[in-house]
């Protein structure tokens, strides 16, 4: 077989068109059978939460001011439980 342009620039079109498909099907079967799979596990997961405090240190400016007060997580979060403030 002789390799000109046009049978390797259909070689590489049909391997691009192999190479969507094989993705195209992997998304379908994502999204249409294992959803319910996918969103139970999400749905488990979203019931427990931990708080992530931000690590503060104090930091200063010229004139000794404090540039990062600490503020209380209680009162820039929605959770429904208070949230942990540690003291000190």
């Amino acid at each position: 077989m002789k390799w000109n342009s046009r049978t390797r620039c259909a070689i590489v079109c049909l391997g691009f068109v192999l190479l969507f498909s094989a993705f195209s099907f992997r998304l379908i079967y994502l999204q249409m059978i294992k959803h319910d799979q996918y969103a139970g596990l999400a749905a488990e997961k979203h019931v427990y939460k931990q708080p992530i405090f931000a690590e503060r240190k104090q930091s200063a400016i010229r004139s000794d001011k404090n540039c990062a007060p600490k503020i209380y997580a209680a009162s820039i979060s929605n959770r429904t439980q208070p949230a942990f403030i540690p003291t000190g």
